[in-house]
């Protein structure tokens, strides 16, 4: 216990002094004396205000920026939706679909992305409704990052999605 308490008594010896910094002198003379601390300078809260307002800015206007989709891959019609044409855009995961021609959606249906490629079985993406003009549009982020030889599909399927296509092929979109 002895060897302890000789550490800790010895440890703060060994320390380089260091002196306060002029704020801190000013806050504990102010105390000590009652008087008030100087504020700091106007200019500086206005600064930190501003930048504090700008970052706010930055930040809620990036939550609702458009995403920009550089990549396209062109919809190819099936015997399912013969007039099926758009083009299915992506960047990285993040795909957003624009399809016209596809048939009328019937009570308690979907349609619904598939990711075919990298696993041999075709991974289930989002479900989307057709718009009142009758197209499909809409976004959704897939499970792996979209490369070149995949394809994208779109089956008719039970509201909520399947796990496994249960319909037959409305398009394809190969990636190339």
């Amino acid at each position: 216990m002895r060897e302890y308490q000789e550490a800790s008594t010895a440890i703060p010896a060994a320390l380089e002094p260091a002196a306060p910094s002029p704020g801190l002198r000013d806050r504990v003379l102010a105390v000590a004396t009652r008087r008030k601390a100087a504020r700091p300078a106007t200019l500086s809260r206005v600064f930190w205000s501003a930048a504090a307002l700008f970052l706010f800015a930055l930040l809620f206007g990036s939550l609702f920026r458009e995403r920009d989709y550089p990549f396209e891959a062109t919809v190819v019609a099936t015997n399912a939706a013969p007039s099926a044409e758009g083009g299915v855009h992506w960047v990285g995961r993040h795909v957003k679909l624009e399809v016209n021609g596809l048939p009328a959606l019937p009570p308690g249906k979907v349609y619904q992305l598939w990711q075919i490629g990298p696993e041999p079985n075709p991974i289930p993406a989002g479900t989307f409704k057709l718009d009142v003009q009758g197209a499909l549009h809409g976004h959704d982020q897939l499970k792996y990052l979209i490369v070149k030889g995949q394809t994208f599909a779109v089956t008719m399927e039970p509201a909520g999605g399947s796990k496994s296509p249960t319909m037959p092929i409305f398009f394809t979109a190969p990636v190339n």
